[in-house]
């Protein structure tokens, strides 16, 4: 598998050293483990760490080291009021779509 892997990685421009790059967990291996970090890219990568750190942070708003369900509940409905950019209580996919492209009317609620 790890030679089909190289092949295609040949035929699209990146080379080996991007595929051992990509083993995820260093075992020598290309694993479903190894490929879905490669698909995720640097977003899977990204959540390691000291951003999962600032996260838990953000959302502890207490700040006594563990979250509780209302934390949770609340950090998700900040989130969900900034997408639903007009107000009415439902999230349509062009609301995601210009929150992910950074399009915003600016509504604080």
């Amino acid at each position: 598998m790890m030679q089909e892997m190289m092949r295609q990685q040949r035929e699209a421009g990146t080379s080996a050293n991007d595929a051992e790059r990509d083993d995820d967990d260093d075992d020598g291996r290309w694993t479903r483990r190894d490929h879905m970090g490669a698909r995720m890219g640097w977003q899977g990568r990204m959540m390691r760490g000291a951003p999962v750190r600032v996260m838990f942070a953000i959302v502890d708003a207490d700040g006594d080291g563990t979250l509780s369900l209302q934390e949770v509940q609340d950090f998700h409905a900040r989130i969900f009021r900034a997408v639903d950019t007009n107000g009415d209580g439902q999230v349509a996919m062009e609301e995601v779509q210009s929150f992910w492209r950074g399009q915003t009317d600016d509504n604080p609620r």
